[in-house]
């Protein structure tokens, strides 16, 4: 589990889940603040048998709704054609 607060650590989680080797299994981001992009975020592009959850926390380890906002300018998440993404915003 990896707990970011800001885009650099976000971007950071995001190349270190990428560059994990095959099958590696599971990987979790939590946020654990509110996050104003001011540059494109890096896209998820997971190796095969690689999971990626990215989920809000109030940063103890509790659920907590938190905000990516690019300021309409910015796209937010994105991932490569070969991702299955699940959404859950609940």
């Amino acid at each position: 589990m990896t707990i970011v607060t800001t885009e650099t650590t976000l971007n950071a989680a995001i190349v270190t889940a990428d560059g994990a080797a095959a099958n590696t299994g599971a990987m979790t981001i939590d946020i654990a603040g509110g996050i104003s992009l001011t540059t494109a975020l890096e896209a998820i592009n997971l190796k095969a048998g690689n999971s990626l959850t990215i989920a809000g926390t109030n940063g103890s380890g509790g659920a907590k709704s938190q905000t990516l906002d690019g300021g309409h300018a910015q796209r937010g998440l994105f991932h490569g054609w070969e991702v299955r993404l699940t959404w859950n915003s609940g």
